[in-house]
């Protein structure tokens, strides 16, 4: 596969400046083909590119794993008499690896066009999100990175010193590889690659104005689908952060919420003199002021939360609620997810998942930063306290108690599918294993059935969507009987939804509102007639096998026959 490529765009740099949204960017370019970190890259690169000797079998495999984040219609890799290449027009990888950031003689060496794009953003924004990413042990990792370079482990050996002091706050320590790592362009420049470097701040705010000096820097031409980049990826991306999100113009200063003002000056001092030469001072808008809140706890204390496990028809149940009048955010997907929550409700679910599967008690308190992203939320919306708030995501499921507590008048929508039917069909971003929440599911539902998690990649599919099925639902479901009244829990099972539309949406009206409207039903294409899947295979047999208990339940009896899917509703 690599006998057609004639170009290689680097993307370097520290870690939180942008290089996940540069690599969309790049990735969807109609030449391009981006391989990430959670694909194999830095293996790869080091057998098939640094030693000019390239293995075949782990191209194909880390290509293959590449082109499953592409959305259908999109594909860089196709069939061809039998064999799976690359698109004939696909000439350019794309290779985002902050951690390629210390290769910069390896990556001057190799035999193709080698362009080189550096992020560089304001490192308060950076150490705010590391702050995010604690299971990750960055600042640890860059200093084994560095040392393996002898050339930058003799030039950093004192920062390297100050890195491995663990007394030392964290946030400085972060900060001190924001200097080194955003910085390291120079190198870069020295070892003869061409190095487009770029604010962060000015991609988000103009993107087509900075891709299109981008791609005239690099020698391409410039592309509009790398604007529109959100609608050619789907999944995560390393970091937690969703592919198919839009830019987020306001994530300049969401640092705010993270760092205390007298953190944000220390980061500033130990980030000179490097962050002064890029404009990142502390100035009318570096100062850290927390607005009082313009929202009474009345109405924080009580928003709609509407989830379910992904692939379950969730879809409709946000469609209800925004009829019925619910703000459930200003950024929605095409599932009705609300963009808005990801990255914080995935940070908290991981955590927890994770602190669960070996055995710890999940104590963080993450109500400063839930309250904050509500704020930020409502005032973004113009909310005028009048009406309805919430939001709708499927990933809230792994933190529902966390959630219940912090709101204690809340209203809980949780949606249900049988499990056969769910786990027969597609997976769901929970049940997949190539993304950081779905490691973290799949690793908690294993251990929790008493199942090797190093089954979970020989596994077929549907068994990796049952064993999820169990863990989320189960846990929602036992929760809200001990601890939930009908006041503020609601169960919806996607078959009545289907089968019995007007009524089920009547009991989800008066649940939200406290009153019946007429006029609420979900969207179904009443002109595709739904598939019949055959149910009466092993495969059929097994889930049930492992989630029936659960299943019955909750009303739920085992499918003996032909029973309708409803895809076309989804």
């Amino acid at each position: 596969m690599l006998g057609q490529i004639k170009n290689i765009i680097v993307i370097a740099g520290c870690q939180r400046s942008g290089t996940t949204l540069l690599g969309n960017m790049l990735g969807c370019h109609r030449q391009a083909f981006l391989i990430d970190e959670d694909n194999g890259l830095y293996n790869w690169v080091e057998e098939c590119l640094f030693s000019k000797t390239e293995d075949k079998a782990l191209t194909q495999s880390v290509f293959a794993e590449s082109d499953h984040k592409y959305m259908g219609g999109h594909k860089r890799i196709e069939v061809f008499n039998g064999k799976r290449k690359l698109n004939p027009e696909i000439d350019t990888l794309v290779l985002k690896g902050p951690n390629l950031t210390y290769s910069y003689k390896g990556l001057a060496d190799l035999p193709y066009n080698v362009q080189v794009v550096y992020p560089v953003r304001d490192p308060r924004a950076v150490v705010a999100s590391m702050s995010r990413l604690e299971h990750i042990d960055m600042v640890g990792n860059q200093v084994k990175w560095m040392q393996k370079n002898p050339e930058l482990a003799q030039e950093f050996n004192d920062e390297i010193s100050v890195l491995s002091n663990l007394s030392l706050p964290i946030h400085e320590r972060r900060a001190l590889v924001w200097r080194i790592k955003s910085g390291l362009y120079t190198k870069f420049q020295a070892a003869g690659l061409n190095t487009f470097i770029l604010k962060y701040e000015d991609l988000v705010q103009n993107k087509e104005k900075v891709c299109k000096a981008m791609m005239e820097a690099i020698g391409l031409p410039f592309d509009n689908k790398m604007t529109r980049h959100e609608r050619f990826f789907r999944g995560l991306a390393p970091g937690l952060t969703l592919r198919g999100r839009a830019v987020d113009t306001s994530s300049t200063m969401k640092w705010k919420n993270r760092l205390g003002p007298k953190q944000a000056r220390e980061v500033l001092d130990v980030a000179q003199p490097l962050a002064a030469t890029h404009e990142y001072f502390e100035g009318a808008n570096g100062h850290f002021v927390r607005q009082a809140p313009k929202f009474s706890s009345e109405v924080l204390e009580r928003p709609v939360i509407l989830t379910g496990r992904g692939g379950s028809g969730t879809r409709m149940i946000s469609e209800i609620a925004q009829k019925l009048g619910v703000f459930v955010g200003n950024q929605l997907n095409f599932a009705g997810d609300s963009i808005e929550w990801v990255d914080l409700i995935y940070e908290i679910a991981i955590k927890k998942t994770m602190a669960t599967t070996q055995g710890q008690r999940f104590t963080e308190d993450m109500s400063g930063s839930v309250l904050d992203k509500v704020q930020d939320i409502l005032e973004a919306g113009q909310y005028d306290m009048t009406g309805q708030w919430g939001w709708k995501l499927p990933e809230t499921m792994l933190i529902v108690p966390e959630m219940m507590n912090m709101f204690k008048k809340a209203k809980l929508v949780h949606m249900v599918r049988h499990p056969v039917t769910s786990s027969l069909r597609r997976t769901h971003m929970t049940s997949r294993h190539n993304n950081p929440i779905g490691r973290a599911v799949l690793q908690g539902a294993y251990r929790e059935i008493g199942r090797n998690p190093k089954n979970i990649k020989s596994d077929p599919e549907y068994y990796h969507n049952a064993v999820t099925w169990l863990y989320q639902v189960r846990r929602v479901h036992e929760y809200a009987m001990y601890n939930l009244s009908a006041e503020n829990y609601h169960l919806v099972k996607f078959e009545d939804l289907m089968d019995k539309p007007l009524e089920t949406s009547k009991k989800l009206s008066r649940f939200i509102t406290g009153r019946v409207n007429e006029f609420v039903r979900p969207a179904v294409d009443g002109d595709r007639a739904p598939k019949a899947v055959d149910l009466d295979g092993p495969e059929a047999e097994e889930v049930w096998k492992i989630c029936g208990a659960v299943a019955m339940d909750i009303g739920y009896e085992p499918l003996t026959k032909c029973v309708k899917t409803y895809e076309a509703a989804e």
